[in-house]
């Protein structure tokens, strides 16, 4: 049990950590230190680009889903953005498993179920819902 304790605890703070990153490359990129370092990586106003070839949304995919399930890939605020949402997932799973203690496999079963749910209603409604036609 204080195994679990422990893991939610750390998740929590890992979540918090990744969401501070992906704040701070959003709203204070320039006054950060990751200013310091690559910014076609760090910088979301050029960053979201890498997602595209060529950097440009015309062409389409850099590579197969780089712009949904692999976009943690191409720039630091994605990449912290899936751990921030992987420590959130993370959470429940390691509840159930406390209450009702689960093979390796079911608790995979139900995180991936969890994680593909969220990415499917996150692209129905950023995609097709709340985005109006040019």
């Amino acid at each position: 049990m204080i195994i679990n304790l422990v893991l939610i605890f750390l998740l929590i703070i890992f979540g918090a950590i990744a969401k501070a990153i992906m704040d701070t490359l959003q709203f204070h990129y320039n006054n950060s230190i990751f200013k310091t370092m690559d910014e076609f990586f760090w910088n979301p106003k050029i960053s979201w680009k890498n997602k595209y070839k060529n950097h440009n949304k015309e062409e389409g995919e850099k590579f197969f889903c780089s712009t949904t399930v692999f976009v943690f890939l191409t720039d630091g605020w994605h990449l912290f953005q899936s751990i921030f949402l992987n420590c959130i997932f993370l959470i429940p799973i390691v509840l159930i498993n406390l209450l009702h203690p689960l093979s390796f496999w079911w608790l995979m079963i139900i995180f991936l179920t969890i994680r593909i749910a969220f990415g499917l209603f996150f692209e129905l409604f950023y995609k097709e819902i709340f985005q109006k036609e040019d």
